[in-house]
């Protein structure tokens, strides 16, 4: 697999009043990859499957 986008560094107080840190992987695009050694089809770029999702898109966690 094959990922394209950005982290994102998030920093808050629990409820005991304890800093906490959190790095999301913000995606943008990703391709499925051919297997190591291929898989038999005749793939001119070596991917299968492209998803793009726009960046002002929100990941819900």
């Amino acid at each position: 697999m094959y990922i394209e986008g950005r982290l994102r560094t998030r920093k808050w107080q629990d409820s005991e009043g304890v800093e906490r840190f959190s790095t999301e992987i913000i995606v943008d695009n990703f391709i499925f990859l051919d297997p190591k050694g291929g898989n038999g089809h005749d793939d001119i770029d070596g991917f299968d499957e492209v998803i793009s999702h726009p960046e002002d898109e929100e990941v819900p966690f």
